[in-house]
């Protein structure tokens, strides 16, 4: 062994056969040492060097996996943003049709009002020359302006009666808070590639309720054979007992229900919004 003269005299005890290193003139070490010694060398300069190829190409990977996560965001913002913008075009288009309606219906009432007005105008101007009609004539001509005055009275009855026009539109507040409430667009997890398969993530459970999903026309206890999620975080419940599948909104509370005519036996989310029900007669 190698030891330090100062260390040995201040330090540590002083050992028999201790010499200088300077003093000695044979080696004591032997061939099959320096081959091993060599070789173990060779050995660990290797596996260094495949350390090294293997973090450079696994900074690559990263890269790459980086750019394609970078790319599947784009892709999410951009299909969101693409069917909010659908949707704006269907509210938009909904709306403007109403209003074109509307305001088409509110324009046609004008229009007979002012026939209306006109026609009792003349019936006043012809009341001021009554007086030099003929017997027969003033007779008709009373008939015809009573007739036009009741038209007119009835006319302004209907239109008093008639609260004014609006257009009103109700937010979906689902869609608002299931995009509102979202915390993330995903999650991003590192793993050793070696041990992708046994990665096991770790949930905890942040609340819990009971929620009654029988609806009034189920003529069965409920008896929820399956249950799959929509992307967008809406509940698909398989209601074997029921034969029908049925929907809840963000609040748990049943949206809407759709029945399959036959007993199923599970459900799977295929899309984004779309789902596949495995029947008992084995047909999808």
């Amino acid at each position: 062994m190698v030891y330090c003269a100062k260390c040995i005299a201040k330090e540590h005890r002083s050992g028999n056969d201790v010499s200088e290193i300077e003093d000695m003139n044979t080696s004591l070490v032997h061939e099959k040492e320096v081959q091993r010694l060599q070789m173990q060398t060779r050995n660990i300069q290797d596996r260094l060097m495949a350390i090294d190829r293997k973090t450079q190409k696994n900074i690559y990977s990263l890269e790459e996996q980086r750019d394609g996560a970078l790319a599947k965001i784009e892709e999410i913002v951009r299909s969101l943003i693409e069917h909010i913008r659908k949707l704006k075009h269907e509210a938009t288009s909904a709306l403007n049709k109403d209003y074109t309606l509307e305001k088409e219906e509110l324009k046609y009432n004008i229009n007979k009002t002012a026939n209306t007005k006109k026609e009792i105008e003349n019936a006043s101007t012809q009341l001021q020359t009554f007086t030099s009609m003929e017997a027969g004539q003033q007779f008709v001509q009373m008939k015809l302006i009573q007739q036009t005055v009741n038209d007119a009275v009835k006319l302004v009855e209907e239109r008093e009666a008639t609260g004014s026009k609006a257009l009103c539109f109700t937010e979906n507040t689902d869609l608002k808070t299931s995009i509102m409430t979202a915390t993330s667009l995903g999650c991003v997890n590192t793993v050793i590639a070696n041990e992708r398969q046994t990665v096991q993530k770790i949930y905890n459970v942040k609340s819990k309720k009971e929620v009654n999903i029988k609806m009034q026309n189920d003529i069965s206890t409920c008896y929820i054979f399956d249950v799959c999620q929509l992307q967008n975080g809406t509940i698909i419940l398989a209601d074997f007992s029921n034969i029908n599948i049925k929907r809840l909104d963000m609040n748990y509370n049943i949206k809407d229900h759709y029945d399959l005519g036959s007993y199923l036996s599970g459900i799977f989310c295929t899309g984004q919004n779309e789902v596949a029900v495995k029947m008992y007669n084995n047909k999808v």
